[in-house]
């Protein structure tokens, strides 16, 4: 029998997981992991998540605290802890090597630090009252995102600009909102969050409904295009994994609330997603893509950056980029029927970047680039709208496939449906790999979880299910 540092069983982790913390503490836990989408992220906020963990949940690594030799050594260590740390000094070392003087108070560029911290914190987070706070808090979000499309203002936090007003409801592109997020992605992403969680969060069948019907207001309301079709693949893949669940049972478990909820909820996403109005909204009415970010003569040097933005890299236009070598040739070809909104060209920096540094990277400083934006005439940080350019990019192949390495070793192998989501998630956006984000949290989670959650509850499983 599988067993995690604290030493439980199967038997009690799901025991855990089903009762779950008063909800007094279930709302602070959520509170805290939400509360960062408010400012951008930022990741020193989401550290009050272990220190509230290791107060409530104490009794857990109670036995580490007493015997913290026999602990520390225990195989569990090794293959959790001791692998991270590794990791860590490595890519410090790696950091190190690149002589950059330049320190931030909000260090983007050392999130990897943090990963320890986010094994912890993943452990023992989630349970079925985590999962029902965190819908509750997106379907209240939802509620205001309604007013916000009503009254054509897409925040309650920012000020009301020509960027926060919505001028056009034509498609829903034009007239995507922020919720309480600080953008519309961010917003989308935790939609997508509560649709992972809708399965395990074991509602009742009224209430699924219910509750589904409000995240797909939601999930319009923000329309993050990767979300939708995220959300399309994920109700599948869970269809199909709880398929290979109960293969051996197969018409009885056909006649289970959760699984008929699954069914029908992929079947409702993809005749969604096929109807021509969706279609229209995804390619945002045909419009043609744009591979130039900036026409705007201008000089670095006649710009004042803060300490992040000095960091950063200046994005090259298309003329600047070296589209003959080996790397980035191969991509353009790869992409060269496919519409990605602009992204293009940030992807042909990253290739252009890795083509140049493929083993050591940008020395795991986190790789972002910085443009004028042609509309505010500001400086802003771009990232590359895909986890793996950026990841890659930051530390380099070796490094890359080393962490890559470790994330395999540490999977149950459970919860196919939702890692795969995320990761199909973060090839479109920048999903995982922030260092210690709501989506990172999530996705170490169902990878290190013993059991699986699409499942948790709904029968007696055993270490082979």
């Amino acid at each position: 029998m599988d067993s995690n540092l604290a030493g439980f069983g199967l038997e009690k982790y799901q025991t855990r997981f089903l009762t779950g913390r008063p909800w007094w503490q279930e709302i602070l836990l959520v509170s805290a992991l939400v509360l960062p989408n408010f400012t951008f992220g930022n990741e020193y906020i989401l550290l009050l998540l272990p220190v509230l963990l290791f107060v409530f949940d104490f009794d857990l690594w109670k036995q580490i605290i007493q015997n913290p030799g026999k602990a520390l050594l225990s195989k569990e260590a090794k293959r959790y802890l001791w692998l991270s740390v590794i990791f860590v000094g490595i890519a410090t070392f790696n950091k190190f090597l690149n002589g950059d003087e330049i320190l931030c108070l909000k260090d983007y560029y050392a999130a990897f630090y943090l990963i320890p911290l986010l094994l912890f914190t993943s452990r023992y987070l989630f349970t079925v009252r985590t999962f029902r706070v965190f819908i509750c808090f997106v379907l209240i979000e939802t509620v205001f995102a309604a007013f916000q499309y009503l009254f054509n203002d897409r925040s309650i936090i920012l000020p009301l600009t020509k960027e926060t007003t919505i001028v056009s409801k034509n498609l829903l592109y034009d007239s995507r909102v922020y919720g309480f997020a600080v953008n519309s992605s961010v917003y989308a992403l935790q939609v997508l969050a509560a649709f992972l969680f809708i399965i395990p969060a074991r509602f009742g069948r009224w209430q699924y409904w219910l509750v589904f019907a409000g995240l797909i207001a939601g999930m319009l309301l923000s329309f993050g295009r990767a979300v939708v079709v995220m959300t399309v693949l994920y109700f599948s893949l869970a269809f199909l994994q709880l398929c290979w669940i109960y293969r051996k049972q197969l018409k009885e478990a056909i006649k289970l609330p959760h699984v008929q909820n699954t069914a029908f909820s992929a079947l409702f996403l993809i005749v969604l997603f096929l109807t021509p109005w969706m279609k229209d909204n995804m390619t945002r009415g045909g419009k043609s893509e744009q591979l130039e970010y900036n026409n705007l003569a201008y000089s670095w040097d006649t710009i004042p950056l803060n300490c992040s933005q000095q960091h950063a890299f200046p994005l090259k236009e298309p003329k600047e980029l070296d589209t003959t070598s080996a790397l980035p040739k191969n991509f353009l070809d790869l992409t060269n029927r496919i519409n990605t909104s602009g992204r293009k060209l940030i992807w042909l920096n990253y290739v252009d970047f890795l083509n140049r540094h493929p083993w050591t990277g940008n020395s795991s400083n986190k790789l972002m680039f910085r443009a004028l934006n042609p509309k505010t005439r500001e400086v802003e940080l771009i990232h590359a709208h895909n986890s793996f350019f950026v990841f890659f990019g930051t530390h380099g192949f070796i490094l890359g496939m080393f962490y890559i390495l470790i994330l395999i070793v540490w999977w149950k192998r459970k919860n196919f449906a939702v890692l795969l989501t995320i990761i199909a998630y973060s090839l479109l956006q920048y999903g995982i790999f922030w260092g210690f984000s709501l989506i990172d949290i999530v996705f170490i989670s169902m990878l290190i979880a013993p059991l699986n959650f699409i499942d948790i509850g709904y029968q007696k499983q055993n270490s082979a299910s």
